[in-house]
């Protein structure tokens, strides 16, 4: 007596890469919403400053502090494009880095 058994794993298949996929884009959206984010939070550090800037110096002192506080500025400024531009890298490396291997 001999049996034979055929299994098609098509379906099982299709149903990885779809999945791989919804992974795939799950993690972009991701990486998008944490970028946006950081980015809305350099944008409020700006109006900040913005606002700042706009209050007038009555004396020699508030003059000091006012270029203390763009000099502090700048370097915040500057952490803040570090920090979302490393993040953007990362993210990228993440997506084109990511792979599933499906059997045939």
């Amino acid at each position: 007596h001999c049996g034979l058994l055929r299994v098609n794993l098509a379906e099982v298949r299709n149903a990885l890469a779809d999945k791989a996929d919804s992974l795939m884009r799950g993690v972009g959206g991701l990486a998008m919403t944490e970028v946006r984010d950081a980015a809305l939070g350099v944008g409020k550090a700006y109006e900040r400053i913005h606002e700042r800037l706009q209050a007038s110096s009555d004396s020699a002192e508030e003059a000091v502090a006012m270029k203390e506080y763009l000099a502090s500025c700048e370097k915040e400024m500057a952490q803040h494009e570090e920090t979302i531009s490393l993040e953007v890298h990362t993210r990228l490396e993440l997506l084109e880095s990511f792979k599933m291997s499906l059997p045939d």
